[in-house]
């Protein structure tokens, strides 16, 4: 198989795994009344603690938390492949493939609406704030991995980086899941050891 032809290959897996993923966030808005709600992050922070982001997504329970932290998850990621790979000319929003219109019924973006996969990880740091608020003893290692991949979208100096990996530290310490614990970014599999900053530096372009 040629370059050319990997290349084609690979473009159009990513566009097809993020155009089935649409269609389920779309199904999920559709089928789920109100499942979400935001608030002003004050009404959750510690007096003594300034809040990173000014509101938080408050969830109707866990398991629709849950769902949605994997689906943010799986988005930064094809959102950071697709840029990466296919470059300007990547469609964000599928507009060629003819899909229903989901009806808003909150404040999270519906698909194709978040452009860049950071707005995605705030999106998903904002719904984390409320797991580990709510359900403190409950965020244990599935959230983990989520939080790593939003960390990846940010430079590692950055505000939001700091606070995820806070966040990570403190699941380590409630859980007992040192796995959590983040010490620095890892060089990407392929960069021969140099470090470098967000989701794209672990992407390989394919011309």
């Amino acid at each position: 198989m040629g370059r050319a032809t990997l290349a084609q290959e690979l473009k159009k897996d990513i566009s097809h795994h993020l155009l089935e993923l649409y269609k389920w966030r779309r199904k999920y808005e559709d089928d789920n009344s109100y499942f979400c709600v935001e608030v002003p992050a004050a009404s959750q922070q510690p007096p003594d603690e300034q809040a990173l982001f000014p509101t938080f997504f408050r969830m109707s329970n866990l398991s629709c938390a849950y769902e949605i932290i994997l689906y943010d998850a799986a988005l930064i990621m094809l959102l950071g492949f697709g840029g990466s790979t296919i470059g300007p000319t990547f469609d964000v929003r599928m507009s060629e493939y003819p899909n229903p219109h989901a009806t808003r019924r909150g404040p999270l973006f519906l698909p194709g609406e978040a452009q860049h996969p950071r707005a995605v990880a705030i999106e998903l740091c904002k719904i984390a704030e409320y797991c580990l608020c709510a359900h403190p003893n409950s965020a244990g290692l599935w959230l983990i991995s989520p939080l790593k991949v939003a960390y990846l979208s940010f430079p590692p100096a950055s505000r939001e980086a700091k606070w995820l990996s806070s966040r990570m530290a403190a699941i380590a310490d409630l859980s007992g899941f040192e796995i959590g614990r983040h010490q620095d970014r890892q060089p990407p599999i392929g960069s021969g050891g140099k470090k470098q900053g967000g989701l794209s530096s672990h992407v390989a372009v394919v011309d």
